[in-house]
């Protein structure tokens, strides 16, 4: 019997605990007020209350689990484009286009160097040209082709064969005596343009030069400083000193470019030079001739040389002539 009684209390003990873990506590019981929700004290409704008792899980929904807020992805820096510079394209070169003549008969183009001025003469570029009336141009023109003509077929072979029947010391010995002889003309012009230091280095030179050189054979002046290097001078410089213009620029047939200044000029120092004293003289022609000859021959050449430097390349060889005596001239008078 007791032992059947104590599995009873046992059983009921059980029971017990299981109502009282399915029944609600007094917190699960509550009452809606004017205030919110609030729990039923004891589970009962207070006195004098028609309210309604409720579960608090039907009332207040079970609070959701707040989620976790999704990191965002961090966004990877993009990569800097590299700074390319472009270089620029070259043009292609064209081809130049030939004819069909020049490309069956190629020419092939030498240039020409120009000859060497002589000295004493200091030709420029002529990239200016010279300023002079030149009224009767194409009368100088054709004047100018006439003498072309003659300095290539008369008188550049008659050049040559002085250069080469005589030899270089023979040619310098004849020079060196015309220009001794021709001492009055510079004296003269140098006392006329009132340069008297000059006129008298001139004199010592041709002293010197008639004594020690032999007759003006050997130029012992240029072994001499102050005799070596005396500006030369003439009548047409002369006048130029004195103020006077070139005037009109004429061309005279085989003496070449003058100004109508020059060619008064030339008058005088014909005049001035003791070779031409000879027609004067009683002299005969022949001789006259025999004696001048070397002289002409010997201003040839310089001529020659001078005209052929002055035209090669020009475009237009007369417009290059004309500037090139006229600065020539201009320089000298200027000394």
């Amino acid at each position: 019997m007791k032992k059947s009684l104590s599995i009873l209390v046992a059983f009921a003990l059980c029971g017990l605990d299981a109502a009282s873990a399915s029944s609600p506590s007094d917190n699960d019981i509550v009452i809606i007020t004017k205030d919110g929700v609030e729990p039923a004290r004891g589970g009962k409704l207070p006195k004098n209350s028609n309210g309604t008792l409720f579960l608090r899980s039907a009332v207040e929904p079970a609070a959701k689990p707040t989620p976790k807020p999704t990191p965002k992805p961090t966004p990877k820096p993009k990569p800097t484009p590299a700074l390319s510079v472009s270089k620029p394209t070259p043009e292609p070169i064209k081809p130049v286009q030939k004819t069909a003549a020049e490309s069956k008969n190629p020419t092939i183009r030498i240039q020409k160097k120009a000859a060497p001025a002589p000295a004493g003469y200091d030709l420029d570029e002529y990239s200016q040209v010279a300023s002079i009336p030149d009224p009767a141009e194409p009368l100088n023109r054709g004047t100018f082709w006439l003498n072309h003509q003659l300095y290539n077929y008369l008188l550049r072979p008659v050049s040559k064969a002085y250069e080469f029947i005589l030899p270089s010391p023979a040619r310098k010995a004849i020079h060196n005596v015309f220009d001794n002889v021709e001492y009055p003309v510079r004296v003269v012009n140098h006392a006329l343009q009132l340069e008297f230091k000059r006129a008298d280095l001139e004199t010592r030179k041709f002293v010197v030069n008639s004594v020690a050189g032999v007759g003006g054979i050997l130029r012992v002046s240029d072994r001499i400083p102050e005799l070596a290097n005396i500006p030369p001078a003439d009548t047409g410089q002369t006048f130029a000193k004195w103020g006077i213009g070139h005037g009109a620029y004429v061309v005279l047939p085989v003496l070449g470019p003058r100004s109508v200044r020059d060619t008064a000029g030339m008058a005088g120092d014909y005049a001035l030079n003791p070779v031409s004293w000879l027609a004067y003289g009683g002299v005969t022609g022949a001789t006259a001739l025999a004696v001048s000859g070397p002289s002409a021959a010997r201003n040839m050449n310089s001529r020659i040389n001078l005209y052929d430097a002055a035209t090669q390349n020009a475009i237009d060889p007369y417009i290059a002539v004309r500037s090139g005596y006229i600065q020539y001239r201009d320089k000298a008078a200027s000394k």
